[in-house]
């Protein structure tokens, strides 16, 4: 990936953010995008976030089971490590969220100090099925959903080897519907 590029899609993320630091123990199940009425974006609106932390691993892979069948790999020795976190939703909504609505935060003097998600799971029944579940890794931007009976989903991260504090970043609308004029249309007479 193009480190510019990379850097114009992680902006809208450093927007808004949470402290969510904790160690915690391995999770890992298959789900599809529900069928249901529109999902409510995650944001950290009416009440706090709709998410809590569950556990945070240090992974070395994750494989997708999508149609893509891609896997994401750290070296076992190599300078950096990959993190997976487990949060469960804690609303009885439908949650919509994306790759692009999370970052994490490390103190790291050389390079810059946040790593994009480089993948997320859909929502799975417990825990455990979080790294058996569904992932969309790496590449472009991707979509999930979480719901009350599939409540948990995960975070993929790479970070340097040598981290061991992390903060979980999450952005939140700023501002809503805004308009946008066609091209031209202000102050232009045709």
């Amino acid at each position: 990936m193009n480190e510019k590029a990379g850097l114009l899609r992680l902006a809208p993320v450093l927007l808004a953010a949470l402290l969510i630091v904790s160690c915690g123990k391995p999770a890992s199940e298959a789900g599809q995008a529900p069928d249901e009425a529109p999902p409510q974006k995650a944001a950290a609106g009416n009440g706090g976030l709709p998410f809590e932390l569950v556990s945070i691993e240090r992974v070395d892979s994750q494989r997708s089971n999508s149609a893509a069948g891609n896997t994401v790999y750290w070296e076992k020795e190599g300078p950096d490590s990959g993190v997976m976190i487990v949060l469960k939703l804690k609303t009885p909504e439908l949650l919509e969220y994306y790759s692009s609505d999370f970052s994490l935060g490390y103190v790291d003097e050389a390079g810059i100090p946040r790593s994009a998600c480089v993948g997320i799971s859909s929502g799975v029944a417990t825990p455990d099925l979080v790294k058996l579940s569904t992932w969309m890794l790496a590449g472009s931007m991707s979509r999930s959903w979480a719901r009350p009976e599939k409540p948990y989903f995960g975070l993929l991260f790479g970070v340097p080897r040598k981290v061991e504090r992390v903060t979980l970043y999450y952005a939140a609308p700023l501002m809503r519907d805004l308009e946008l004029a066609a091209a031209g249309a202000k102050g232009e007479d045709s």
